[in-house]
């Protein structure tokens, strides 16, 4: 199978989950000092105090310690542009809550 795969189980399933992910490939950029490219996958939900686990499958192998989040390296203007839409953003706990 070569494609990408989101889903999650819920706490209640009367209530439904809205959830939008992004996919950013980072490529020869000038920050990265190793010249590997990056995926970049950003989940973004409401509703969350109703997901009990979110999955993710990749059509590849992935070693867990490849694996980063990013969640508190991003700056507060950025995560507008990767979502493509006005977000507002508070830091709690190292990390940026949408």
């Amino acid at each position: 199978m070569q494609s990408f795969a989101f889903w999650y189980k819920s706490l209640d399933s009367t209530i439904k989950v809205e959830a939008k992910l992004n996919f950013n490939l980072w490529a020869s950029c000038e920050f990265q000092a190793d010249n590997e490219n990056y995926l970049d996958i950003g989940i973004l939900t409401k509703n969350t105090k109703n997901i009990k686990q979110l999955f993710l499958f990749v059509p590849f192998s992935v070693k867990s310690s490849n694996i980063n989040d990013l969640g508190c390296k991003l700056k507060e203007k950025l995560p507008s542009a990767l979502f493509n839409e006005n977000l507002s953003v508070k830091s709690v706990q190292n990390k940026l809550i949408l």
